[in-house]
C-alpha cells in the first residue's frame, strides 16, 4: 500500500496537539485542587463530659482532622447559657447549677463535637432573685456538714441536705410588697389572712427608717404563711414553678394561706403524706431556716482557723476537719475573732474590752460586758441590713447572723413554743453567741424579732 507522505507531518502535529491538551487539562485540575486546600473531615474534643463548680472555668480543646486542614475556623455554643457559657476559644464558665451541652462546629464541612457540662453549686455561691423591681439574695450551702453546737461546743449536729440561706434578714421592702399582694381582694379565695398585724418597718415603723430595715413585730405563723406568699408571688412575677412548702392538709393540695390556725405545725410537702419534718421537704419554695441550719450558717468559717473549735466532740476531731471547714466557737458572735465577753484589751488597744470591740464590728446589740457590769452600747433600735458593711459579713457572705433582730426558726418545740436565733438590738451580747438559742411563744410579736429565708436545693 502506498503511503501518502504529506499525511505523516499532519498526524504528528495532531498527536502533539492532543498531548498538549491533555497535559494542560491535568495542570488546570491540579491548580484547582491546590486552590481549595486540604479539607476538614471531622473534629473532636478533649472531653465528652466534665464537671465544673459554679463560678469556675475549664478550657476545652478541639482537634480538627486532618491536622493540616487549611480552614481551622471553629464556632462554639452552649445549649443553655444560664447554666454554662463558652467563649470563642472554648473556655467554659459555669454560671449556675445544672446541665448544659457545649458544641464546637467547624466552618469547613460543618462537623461538630459535644461536651456535656455538669455545673455544680458550691458553698458560698450567691443567687439574686428579682421580681417587681425588688431584689433579694440567697447563698448556697452544701449538704453533709457536721459542726459543733451549743454555747460551750458540747454537742454536734449534721445538716444533711443542701439549702439556700437569705443573705440578709427579710427587709420591710420585700415583706410589704409580698404582704400587700397576698391580702389583695383580687386574689379571691386564694387571698391570705394573717393572724398578726402587718408588721413594722424596723423597730417602730417610723418614717425616718428606710425600707432596708428588717421587718419586725410578726409572729411565727405569720412568717410561715408569708413564706408561702413569697413563693406564689415570685412564681406569678417571674413564671417560676416553685412549690409552696407549708400546707394545711396532709396531701399538700391546700397551701397554708391563713396564719390564724389551730394547727401548731403545718404540713411540709414531701414525697410521703402527713410530713411535718423539714428534713423531708421536697418543695423548692421559700421557708424558715431550722435552728441547726441557722447555727451552721452562723458558725461557718471556711478555711480560716481564727477563733474556731479545735477539740474533739463526739469522736469528731474538729482541729483536723475532713472537709477543711472550721467552725466559730459557740461563745462568739458570727464571724468574731474572740468571745462575746472577752475583757482583755489586746487585739485593739483602746481602753475597751476586746469582746466589745469585735461585737461592735459585726453586730447591732444593746449591752456589752466590761468585766464588772453590763454597759450600754448606745444602740436603741434596728439598723438597715448590711449596716456593718464588709466587717459584718461572715465567711458564707451572710449579714447580721448575730444581732439586729432575733430570727424565727422553723422548729416546733411544743404546741406554743418556737426557737429564735441570733440576738437583737434590745439584748445584751449574750444573745449574739452562735451557740445560743431562745425559746419564745409562737404568737410573740415583739419589735426585736424578724426572720431569714431558707430554701431547699
Amino acid at each position: 500500500m502506498k503511503l501518502n507522505h504529506w499525511k505523516q507531518p499532519l498526524m504528528a502535529a495532531m498527536a502533539v496537539l492532543v498531548l498538549c491538551t491533555f497535559s494542560c487539562s491535568n495542570m488546570m485540575d491540579n491548580e484547582d485542587k491546590n486552590s481549595k486546600g486540604v479539607s476538614v473531615v471531622g473534629v473532636t474534643l478533649n472531653k465528652s463530659a466534665t464537671s465544673i463548680d459554679v463560678g469556675s472555668t475549664e478550657q476545652l480543646t478541639a482537634t480538627i482532622d486532618p491536622l493540616d486542614a487549611t480552614n481551622k475556623d471553629l464556632g462554639w455554643e452552649s445549649s443553655d447559657e444560664d447554666i454554662a457559657t463558652v467563649d470563642s476559644n472554648g473556655l467554659v464558665t459555669a454560671a449556675a447549677g445544672g446541665m448544659a451541652t457545649i458544641t464546637v462546629t467547624t466552618e469547613d464541612g460543618d462537623f461538630s463535637a459535644e461536651c456535656e457540662v455538669n455545673a455544680n453549686w458550691v458553698t458560698g455561691n450567691k443567687v439574686t432573685y428579682t421580681a417587681d423591681s425588688t431584689t433579694f439574695a440567697m447563698v448556697y450551702v452544701a449538704g453533709g456538714y457536721t459542726f459543733p453546737t451549743g454555747e460551750s461546743d458540747s454537742g454536734t449536729a449534721t445538716v444533711d441536705n443542701a439549702l439556700w440561706i437569705g443573705e440578709t434578714e427579710v427587709t420591710w421592702e420585700l415583706w410589704k410588697k409580698v404582704y400587700d399582694w397576698a391580702v389583695h381582694a383580687d386574689r379571691g379565695s386564694n387571698r391570705y389572712d394573717f393572724l398578726g398585724n402587718e408588721g413594722l418597718k424596723g423597730n417602730n415603723g417610723s418614717s425616718d427608717k428606710s425600707s432596708s430595715h428588717p421587718v419586725t413585730a410578726i409572729n411565727w405563723f405569720d412568717c410561715v404563711a408569708w413564706c408561702n406568699a413569697l413563693t406564689e408571688w415570685y412564681n406569678a412575677q417571674n413564671g417560676a414553678d416553685f412549690d409552696c412548702v407549708y400546707y394545711s392538709n396532709n396531701t399538700y393540695t391546700s397551701p397554708l394561706r391563713n396564719s390564724n390556725t389551730s394547727n401548731p405545725r403545718p404540713y411540709i410537702k414531701s414525697s410521703t403524706t402527713s410530713n411535718t419534718e423539714m428534713v423531708n421537704c421536697s418543695a423548692k419554695g421559700f421557708r424558715l431556716l431550722t435552728s441547726n441550719e441557722h447555727e451552721l450558717a452562723a458558725r461557718y468559717r471556711g478555711t480560716d482557723t481564727t477563733n474556731t473549735v479545735l477539740k474533739t466532740i463526739n469522736s469528731i476531731d474538729f482541729s483536723v476537719p475532713s472537709n477543711a471547714v472550721y467552725w466559730t466557737k459557740g461563745n462568739s458572735a458570727s464571724g468574731a475573732w474572740t468571745y462575746y465577753n472577752d475583757t482583755s484589751d489586746i487585739y485593739v488597744v483602746n481602753g475597751f474590752p476586746d469582746g466589745k470591740d469585735i461585737n461592735d464590728l459585726v453586730a447591732v446589740y444593746h449591752n456589752y460586758w466590761d468585766g464588772d457590769s453590763w454597759e450600754l452600747t448606745g444602740v436603741n433600735g434596728t439598723a438597715e441590713v448590711k449596716s456593718k458593711g464588709i466587717a459584718g459579713i461572715n465567711a458564707l457572705g451572710l449579714y447580721d447572723m448575730s444581732g439586729n433582730v432575733s430570727e424565727w426558726c422553723d422548729d416546733v418545740v411544743s404546741s406554743t413554743d418556737r426557737i429564735k436565733r441570733g440576738g437583737n438590738f434590745q439584748e445584751n451580747a449574750v444573745s449574739l453567741q452562735v451557740g445560743y438559742e431562745l425559746i419564745a411563744e409562737s404568737d410573740d410579736e415583739t419589735v426585736c424579732a424578724g426572720f431569714r429565708l431558707g430554701r431547699c436545693e
